[in-house]
């Protein structure tokens, strides 16, 4: 008896404590990294002071292409918050117009991610809304296009 009380409470001594830091959110942007409507799920696996690091898994639609990604967030700030960031990206494109080749074909690019976020409450819950500016880079050929996102993201 004595030992199965010294295994549970050595158990219990040695279980992490729960922090009380929010590590998942859920985020909607117009444009974006996913083109013109972009979901997105952010793991924050870093989070002291006002530094806070995640990595976000996007999907997105642009009419006839599809691109899903991942990348690396950074943000600095509480209520007001600098956005810095770089996703990477797979899209599938249709193209229709050329018989010659596929209909479907891939392309895969880079977006760095720079912008503003601000803490505000909609139903009694924060939430974030954010503005930023996120060109396309095209790694095919090094293309770039200038992009933009504007959207909300909840912490759950």
């Amino acid at each position: 008896m004595k030992k199965l009380i010294i295994l549970f409470l050595s158990l219990i001594i040695f279980l992490p404590a729960e922090d009380k830091i929010q590590r998942n959110a859920f985020v909607v942007d117009l444009g974006g990294p996913g083109g013109i409507t972009t979901l997105e799920y952010q793991f924050t696996f870093i989070k002291k002071n006002n530094h806070t690091l995640s990595i976000p898994l996007a999907f997105g639609t642009g009419g006839l292409w599809f691109t899903a990604g991942t990348g690396l967030q950074y943000t600095y700030g509480d209520n007001n918050r600098l956005l810095l960031g770089m996703y990477f990206l797979e899209e599938l494109i249709a193209d229709f117009d050329n018989e010659y080749e596929d209909d479907w074909f891939f392309e895969s690019r880079l977006m760095p991610k720079l912008g503003y976020q601000r803490k505000t409450q909609l139903f009694y819950r924060d939430i974030y809304v954010h503005i930023y500016f996120s060109p396309m880079i095209r790694l095919s050929d090094g293309r770039f296009i200038p992009w933009f996102g504007l959207g909300i993201m909840q912490n759950f």
